[in-house]
């Protein structure tokens, strides 16, 4: 890994606000170097010290690296290739950037900009082990079921990236990083280095003028070899298959371009299930047309085949891990303005729906013992058959949810999830209504699966009942510089309780209760006593 033409440490890049301090050289290849870089999140009078994953457009066969200014420079004759490179690097990123965030198991693009005379994508920075190396830790080789619990998440991200018509075209085990939780210490496989994807259109011809000729030897198909011109999603199919053929044999298959298919599949161990012996046939296919075609077909293979497993690291489920969210520090500011509230009204818009369970009464009656048809006369009071109790009628409130929790909790947040403070939300809602105490929004992420949207973004919140609800991210407001902060990724909500707010954020993968940033406004959402 060739690291000469990388920016120093120290260097400072600035995109609008931002600033980004490069700390260290991650990766390095042809078409790109790999930083770990620190910034800052401000939101009003908070700052975050925040470690990202930067990703430098650098073609190095091509171009240097200019000292005094830090741009970088190509050759004459390369400059056109160069410039439509560095193009098709920005799209790339900004279809990456728009759908990151709609799949746990893909890495998270925050922002896209240009600078020094060339490109740059910032990524969530992971902390952990790629799978290369996680597969060498344990002995060079895993289990099935422990296989496909890491893999199968990867194969469903790939899966949602051939529906946006996107291939990665460079997946294998050093691209798949097993990020760990720190608080958890359980680990998420999340697809990394997006630098040789490609958009295609729908009759699978790339969007760029720029043939992809990069690929990784032993995990890359035949026709990649060349250059591809069609962007099959079968070329991530094998790529898929050969990694998962790693994790269980710890090897490298064969330059794919050298070998026929017999090779090929002498190479699947004979011991393994002959569900995953098929599947592997199948995706590792030396002819494209032969091959699975898609990475949704080859989860429909593998799906089969998964059992909950118990290992020492495990894999969860892609969901967010449940966390106290944490209280960011303000800044030092020994005499703090007062904040005004802000002045909107603010109603209560709560749809109606009613959910009505009929009460069904079954009466005993004693039978008068013979075998005529008329109709068998109702015994004294005294004497007749006790009549079975009956459940009481169900009424759900209007507007409500019973999750089969404490409380009612309702459909819509107040007036749509618009923040405001807490005195005007609580004037907005009548003597029946209330905001959930901490207890209460412990039992709703203790008790229900947490699943993310990207459109509307939030959480959808669903009961072992089957019954959900509906928390958007609708970010924090600063009543002082009338800024919405980090909405569609951001999710504060009041709680009943002083100094508490319950909240998440996706791209930190934090969901839990804490104490509220001063002088900020949050949505809220009503609750109910039963």
């Amino acid at each position: 890994m060739s690291e000469e033409n990388a920016l120093p440490a120290g260097t400072i890049l600035r995109s609008g606000r931002n600033l980004y301090t490069i700390k260290r050289v991650i990766g390095a290849g042809g078409f790109g170097i790999t930083y770990c870089a620190g910034t800052k999140l401000r939101a009003g009078n908070l700052e975050f010290d925040v470690e990202v994953a930067i990703k430098e457009f650098f073609m190095a066969a091509d171009c240097m690296r200019d000292d005094s200014t830090s741009a970088m420079i190509c050759s004459k004759p390369a400059q056109e290739r160069v410039s439509q490179a560095r193009k098709d690097f920005l799209g790339e990123a900004r279809r990456l950037n728009a759908i990151s965030s709609a799949h746990p198991n893909i890495v998270r693009v925050n922002e896209v900009f240009e600078a020094n005379n060339t490109a740059y994508y910032v990524m969530e920075y992971l902390e952990g082990q790629s799978l290369a190396a996680y597969v060498a830790s344990r002995g060079g080789r895993l289990s099935e079921a422990e296989t496909l619990a890491i893999m199968m998440p990867v194969v469903d991200a790939v899966a949602f990236l051939h529906g946006e018509r996107i291939t990665h075209l460079d997946i294998k085990p050093a691209n798949i990083m097993l990020a760990v939780d720190g608080s958890t210490g359980t680990r998420r496989p999340v697809l990394i280095d997006f630098g040789l994807s490609k958009h295609y259109d729908e009759k699978g011809q790339p969007t760029s003028t720029v043939n992809t000729r990069g690929f990784s030897e032993g995990y890359a198909p035949p026709e990649q070899y060349g250059g591809i011109d069609s962007f099959s999603p079968a070329a991530d199919v094998y790529s898929l298959s050969a990694t998962i053929l790693y994790c269980l044999t710890g090897r490298r298959l064969p330059k794919s371009l050298s070998v026929d298919q017999e090779q090929i599949e002498a190479e699947i161990p004979a011991a393994l299930s002959a569900d995953l012996r098929a599947a592997l046939r199948g995706g590792l296919q030396l002819n494209a047309r032969r091959r699975i075609p898609h990475a949704s077909a080859l989860k429909a293979a593998l799906s089969g085949l998964t059992q909950p497993v118990a290992y020492e690291d495990t894999i969860p489920a892609p969901q967010p891990v449940p966390r106290p969210y944490p209280r960011p520090t303000p800044r030092p500011d020994p005499k703090p303005k007062p904040r005004t509230t802000s002045r909107t009204a603010i109603y209560i818009a709560i749809a109606a729906t009613a959910i009505i369970t009929g009460a069904v009464l079954f009466f005993l009656l004693r039978g008068n013992g013979s075998d005529s048809s008329e109709p068998t006369a109702v015994a004294p009071p005294d004497t007749a058959e006790l009549v079975q109790p009956t459940e009481p009628e169900v009424i759900v409130p209007e507007g409500m949810v019973d999750l089969g929790l404490s409380v009612y909790w309702a459909e819509k947040c107040v007036d749509n999830a618009t923040p405001a403070s807490k005195a005007t939300l609580l004037k907005k809602l009548d003597a029946s209504h209330r905001l959930p105490t901490k207890a209460e929004w412990q039992e709703l992420l203790d008790r229900c699966t947490w699943t993310w949207q990207s459109s509307p973004a939030g959480y959808r919140v669903t009961a072992p009942n089957g019954h959900s609800i509906f928390l958007p991210a609708a970010g924090a407001y600063d009543p002082d510089s009338k800024e919405l902060l980090l909405k569609d990724d951001y999710g504060p909500y009041w709680a009943a309780d002083k100094n508490c707010i319950f909240a998440f954020s996706h791209s930190q993968n934090e969901i839990g209760i804490g104490e509220p940033p001063y002088g900020y406004v949050f949505p809220a959402i009503a609750v109910m006593d039963k």
